[in-house]
């Protein structure tokens, strides 16, 4: 059998003696959508921010593609096929919108300092086709009509949007997605997830966070549910809405007539 795609291997991380995360086992397969939700404060950012690097773990291990890649920092997990977005926006407001996406691709351009300082061939070359490349990146999430704006001049959504497509420049073979509708409106989330559905078809696989329960569970193949810094149930949209656990953890339970009807309130209050 082959190993998954990624590997959590009994991962634990504390802050300042607050454990937030235990024991978190999960894989990830190659291919298609995965989602990762969870009450506020279940350890989910932390869970991303263990994944690229920008924090260590205490213990246990994360494998990509059969490679430690726990502990490294993040520009090598990048170059190694990660790439991510945030919960803030973090773009470069004051340049265009092919230009955010062009430094998205910095560590896989072809040429030197030397060259780029004397705006040799090979970084004329280069460049042409980085630009090239970002303009198809910013039509696969429909802004391709945007590129020379600036991107201080969008909408949040549209933000959001340039923030995936700037992700995707790196050419990773996993996407790692920090609540990438959040603040969208309905028109907005469902054109996004779209464009993550035709991202995925493309051959990337992509997991993702989000608190809107209705666009988690119509994108995502699979969920796993974090909750007090472990994780409670694992399975389909379907399962995960009838899951007692997960009911629980988003409600709560108080008597024996609330379990019995749960998975319904809990339903309506996913959507």
């Amino acid at each position: 059998m082959s190993a998954p795609f990624l590997s959590i291997e009994t991962l634990s991380k504390s802050f300042g003696g607050i454990t937030v995360l235990t024991d978190v086992n999960l894989a990830i397969p190659r291919g298609g959508i995965f989602g990762l939700i969870g009450p506020n404060g279940a350890g989910k950012t932390t869970l991303f921010n263990l994944m690229t690097g920008v924090l260590r773990p205490d213990g246990g291990n994360i494998r990509f593609m059969g490679e430690t890649i726990a502990g490294l920092p993040p520009h090598q997990v990048c170059r190694r096929g990660l790439s991510r977005t945030f919960q803030n926006i973090r773009l470069f407001k004051e340049m265009t919108l092919v230009e955010n996406v062009m430094v998205g691709m910095h560590g896989r351009l072809g040429y030197s300092p030397l060259g780029a300082l004397g705006r040799s061939a090979g970084f004329r070359g280069a460049e042409s086709k980085a630009r090239e490349r970002a303009r198809e990146l910013l039509a696969w999430v429909s802004m391709e009509g945007k590129a020379e704006e600036l991107a201080g001049n969008l909408s949040y959504g549209d933000q959001r949007k340039l923030e995936l497509a700037r992700a995707l420049a790196s050419e990773p073979s996993l996407l790692l997605l920090d609540e990438p509708v959040a603040g969208m409106n309905t028109g907005e989330k469902m054109e996004l997830m779209n464009e993550i559905k035709q991202i995925a078809a493309r051959g990337y696989t992509v997991l993702l966070i989000d608190h809107d329960m209705k666009f988690v569970m119509g994108l995502c193949q699979q969920i796993a549910v974090l909750n007090f810094g472990k994780v409670i149930a694992l399975g389909t949209g379907d399962e995960i809405r009838q899951h007692p656990d997960v009911i629980e953890a988003y409600l709560g339970r108080d008597d024996e007539q609330e379990e019995q009807h749960g998975a319904t309130v809990a339903e309506g209050a996913m959507t």
